[in-house]
């Protein structure tokens, strides 16, 4: 044949041999142009860090430059208007830094102010790129193209601006840096071949360059106005362009930042041919080794060709031959030394091999036919095979047992004789045609129709049958009847339907736990806790209940859940999502739950229950304390009442007697100190009328404000130096209504109480506020408070504290901390009445070893500040009229009666309200005044003068009593208008009071 004549399969090998060595052709040229593109990206990357690190090193020179800028900015002497402590500072520095030339600060004018050498041309002003944008930019500037302006040493200039107050440039501090300090740090061992290393200015001009610094130095760069338009703004960039030597170079440009703009740049040059000597050394050498590889080629194809192609070919047409003779038994042999035709041999001879096993296979199949038949028959699931059109065209026994359908009526039907009418919509069973036609299995639970009516549940799985092309020509459906477990399903899902029901709907939680976590939560368990069931189920119990409850619960859980004896009820708190802390009743039982003993708890939540609970204890106490304050107020009232009697005659007494006995008499001093010692009574008598809320107020609108001010120099000389004092008063401050007086004795006596707390020293604060008071404040606080806005006095200290103990009863009369002789006991029971006595609370806290904090509450009003303080006209103290007291105290009757006649006055006495009234009838002489106590024996004076202005309408009345207040709360007789006198009272205080009574209008 043609096809296998030597020419031509000569010449077929040959163009064999150049189409397999033309891929290397194109993969070498490839290669090369790869090569080179990594050879350049190469070079520019390492370009650019050598750029990068030359750039950093002239940045540290020109930083360590502007750093001593800085600093010399900041030294007094160079703002001041003599120059000479500067000209005195400036050489010291030159001489510590021999790289610079000069250093010298200039005025804002450019003339010079002072210098460290004798001025140079390069450092005057005015004229000089780096003075005017050191003006217009108040920031560092570097000079730029005046370097070579003046001959001499290269050098540059950096120059600093002095700011005035104003942000005005005042003085400038430049230095002239020798730019043999710009030295290249970088080895030149580094860089390639013929490479430079260039640092210029904005300008192009040459500041340092490897090689041949001598030479280029000061010189501009030639294609720098293409360079700078090109890379304006940039702080680095690539170009190629030829050098100031005529040279052409790729270059990487750098910035040099300093921390201010130097307006230098660095740049890199390398020779492009210096990039690619390596790629082009490469590709010579894989151009040699490709037409070693052709030549090799072509002599193998020649000489190969008639050895190992055609001789066996020849041999493998005589096998095929008698292959298709229909000999299976037939095998090539052919020589080991054709190896590609040798693998053809063999795949003949494995072709001939599979011919002879495939016949066996079809012998094995049909067997396997017939045993598979035979297992369809037998097998319980009901079998049904359909083409693809759904006509059945074989069913099995089980098939005729569940259906009732024999085999002959079931064959060319469909399985729609098994429909069960009205159950299935006609979209379900086109879903079910879609998913096979398309090549998927259909499994679902199906109701079916019995041929006898019965319907029964089928787990049904519908497949496609494919031949050996893909295509769907059948479809098997096997069948399972699970009508049992069908209807047993539907009774648990009902019964479990009816728990659901039952624990969603249930007001308390339920939780059941198992191992560690929620396995269960109802609804209820869901708005007790704030977490979703989802998140309930990934926790644990302990996780919810509360630091100071979870080792119990933890303990009780784990103990129930394996079988041990514990309490099933029991309380404590949980924390919920939101952080609150909730009491609640748990009642536990241990169960079986999915097959494991877990733990049932039924929930409820006392929380309300519990608030209430300790709500009225903490009520009960407060009401046993305020009960007990009462009580004992209204034991101190009476005492001071019944005191205040006599010391109104012992004071008196006393007085009168000094009037009589001249200075210096042993008797005038011994009538002095029983005289000071009854004011030291009445005092503590007035303290005592505090507390029990007994005394009239002289109430006045005021801030408190104002009030802390005034009296701020005295309370600093009552706490010492060793105490710091500090006032924060609220701007705004409400004002208050109340008594001057008292509250100014509130804040001395908590101010000594908090000095006696500090004895070492320590902190006090006096803060005023305004807050508003709602119920739920004054519940918590037990204090009965009308809600509204209220002015806050917080006096704290950070003194040693109180207890629990002590704090309970430190507003109780005569108790104290202090030691015998040390206090009376009635500091804080009179800031007590005082402050209650304004309608307002006060709240204490402490902690021992933390300090103590007073809060005073007074209810805000709405009026504006009047005076500080009532003034009052002041009477003459004599007279002539006629003035009636009427007294019980014996000693008292006859103390005013001498007071009131050694002032001139006739006096009448009587000893109640009835001899006062017989009196008047037999004596017709008229009274101009009757001086009365309130609360008498019989008749009480409101009482008498009602009696006495109907008999003589002309008469006055002064009233004198020590608690007044508590006549005006049970007799309703007297107001704030009526005359008064406090008890006890002096012979001044008397005949003053009596005169005002007498020259009164009404």
């Amino acid at each position: 044949m043609n096809l296998f004549s030597h020419a031509r399969l000569r010449t077929r090998l040959m163009l064999l041999a150049l189409v397999a060595v033309f891929p290397a052709v194109v993969v070498i040229g490839y290669t090369a142009s790869i090569e080179r593109s990594h050879a350049r990206a190469r070079m520019l990357e390492d370009t650019l860090r050598l750029t990068r690190l030359a750039a950093s090193q002239q940045a540290g020179v020109f930083a360590g430059v502007h750093r001593l800028l800085l600093t010399l900015a900041q030294l007094p002497v160079l703002r001041e208007r003599d120059p000479r402590p500067c000209n005195a500072l400036l050489p010291n520095i030159l001489r510590e830094h021999p790289g610079y030339l000069n250093l010298a600060v200039i005025n804002a004018d450019g003339s010079p102010f002072c210098a460290a050498a004798p001025p140079d041309s390069r450092l005057s002003g005015p004229g000089r790129a780096w003075f005017q944008r050191a003006l217009q930019t108040r920031t560092t500037a570097l000079g730029d193209d005046d370097i070579n302006a003046t001959g001499g040493t290269p050098a540059i200039v950096l120059a600093q601006p002095l700011l005035d107050s104003s942000g005005a440039v005042e003085r400038l501090i430049v230095v002239l840096i020798d730019l043999d300090q710009l030295k290249w740090m970088v080895s030149p061992a580094t860089l390639p071949q013929g490479a430079t290393l260039t640092l210029f200015d904005r300008n192009g001009v040459i500041l340092a360059r490897y090689p041949d610094p001598g030479r280029w130095v000061g010189r501009p760069l030639p294609e720098w106005p293409s360079v700078e338009s090109r890379f304006a703004g940039a702080r680095a960039g690539t170009s190629e362009a030829a050098g100031v030597d005529g040279v052409r170079r790729l270059y990487r440009r750098v910035s040099v930042d300093a921390g201010f703009d130097t307006g230098l740049s660095v740049r890199l040059g390398i020779e492009p041919a210096a990039a690619f000597a390596k790629a082009d050394q490469i590709l010579r050498q894989q151009l040699w080794l490709l037409g070693f590889v052709l030549l090799a080629a072509l002599g193998v194809a020649l000489i190969g060709g008639q050895v190992f192609v055609l001789r066996p070919i020849g041999t493998l047409r005589s096998s095929l031959d008698r292959l298709a003779a229909g000999d299976l038994s037939v095998r090539a042999v052919l020589a080991a030394g054709a190896p590609g035709l040798s693998e053809l041999g063999s795949a003949v001879n494995a072709m001939a091999i599979a011919l002879e096993a495939r016949q066996r296979e079809r012998d094995h199949a049909d067997a396997v036919l017939r045993t598979l038949s035979t297992a369809l028959e037998q097998a319980p699931e009901n079998v049904i095979v359909t083409d693809r059109d759904g006509r059945i065209e074989y069913v099995n026994a089980a098939f005729e047992t569940l259906t009732g359908y024999a085999r002959a009526e079931a064959i060319g039907q469909t399985p729609r004789i098994l429909k069960a009418v009205g159950k299935y919509k006609q979209d379900f069973y086109e879903r079910l045609w879609q998913t096979i036609l398309g090549g998927g299995v259909f499994e679902d639970v199906l109701l079916n129709q019995k041929k006898n009516g019965d319907l029964y549940y089928e787990e049904k799985t519908i497949a496609p049958v494919r031949d050996v092309h893909g295509t769907i020509t059948h479809f098997v459906s096997t069948g399972k009847d699970i009508t049992e477990r069908q209807r047993a399903s539907a009774a648990l899902k009902a019964s479990e339907a009816k728990f659901r029901l039952v624990m969603e709907n249930t007001p308390s939680a339920v939780f059941i736990h198992s191992g560690n976590r929620f396995v269960y939560a109802n609804m209820a368990a869901e708005r007790l806790t704030g977490y979703t069931r989802d998140e309930l189920l990934a926790m644990s119990f302990w996780q919810i209940v509360h630091p100071d409850f979870r080792d119990l619960a933890r303990d009780r859980g784990l103990a129930r859940q394996h079988g041990d004896d514990v309490p099933s009820r029991y309380e404590l708190k949980i924390s919920t999502k939101a952080g609150e802390e909730r009491w609640v009743d748990i009642t536990a039982a241990r169960t079986v739950f999915d097959g494991e003993w877990s733990g049932l708890a039924t929930v409820f939540d006392i929380t309300q229950q519990k608030e209430t609970a300790q709500a009225l204890l903490t009520s009960e106490a407060q009401l046993r304390q305020s009960q007990k304050m009462d009580a004992v107020g209204q034991l101190a009232g009476g005492i001071a009442h019944d005191f205040n009697n006599l010391l109104t005659v012992i004071n008196g007494m006393a007085e009168l007697g000094l009037a009589q006995v001249r200075e210096g008499d042993q008797l005038h001093e011994d009538l002095q100190e029983i005289y000071r010692a009854g004011a030291r009574a009445a005092a503590l008598t007035r303290q005592l009328l505090a507390f029990s809320r007994k005394q009239i107020l002289q109430a006045q609108v005021m801030n408190l404000n104002t009030v802390v001010a005034e009296m701020e120099s005295l309370l600093r000389r009552l706490i010492g130096e060793d105490i710091d004092l500090v006032v924060m008063p609220t701007p705004g401050l409400g004002n208050v209504k109340a008594d001057l007086g008292q509250i100014e004795q509130v804040i001395a006596n908590l101010v000594i109480n908090a000095r006696d707390a500090m004895p070492q020293g320590g902190q006090l604060t006096i803060e005023t506020r305004n807050v508003e008071i709602d119920e739920q404040y004054a519940r918590q606080h037990g204090v009965a408070v009308q809600p509204g806005p209220h002015v806050m006095l917080a006096i704290s200290d950070t003194g040693v504290g109180m207890d629990e103990v002590t704090r309970a009863r430190i507003f109780e009369p005569f108790f104290t901390t202090k030691g015998p002789g040390k206090g009376t006991g009635l500091g804080l029971s009179t800031v007590y009445g005082i402050v209650k006595q304004s309608d307002g609370f006060i709240w204490a806290y402490s902690e021992v070893g933390q300090g103590t904090s007073f809060k005073i509450y007074l209810p805000q009003i709405a009026e504006r500040v009047g005076s500080k303080r009532p003034s009052s006209t002041v009477a003459p103290a004599h007279g002539t009229e006629t003035i009636l007291v009427v007294e019980d105290v014996e000693g008292l009757c006859k103390l005013a009666k001498r007071m009131l006649e050694s002032a001139g006055y006739t006096v009448f006495t009587a000893a109640n309200g009835e001899e006062a009234l017989r009196l008047l009838e037999r004596d017709k002489e008229p009274v101009h005044l009757m001086v009365t106590d309130i609360v008498m024996p019989g008749m009480s004076g409101p009482n008498l003068a009602k009696r006495l202005g109907r008999t003589a309408p002309g008469t006055k009345v002064l009233y004198m009593s020590g608690y007044t207040d508590d006549i005006i709360v049970r007799h309703g007789a007297l107001d704030a208008r009526m005359p008064f006198l406090s008890k006890p009272f002096t012979v001044v205080e008397l005949t003053r009071k009596v005169r005002e009574v007498l020259d009164s209008q009404s």
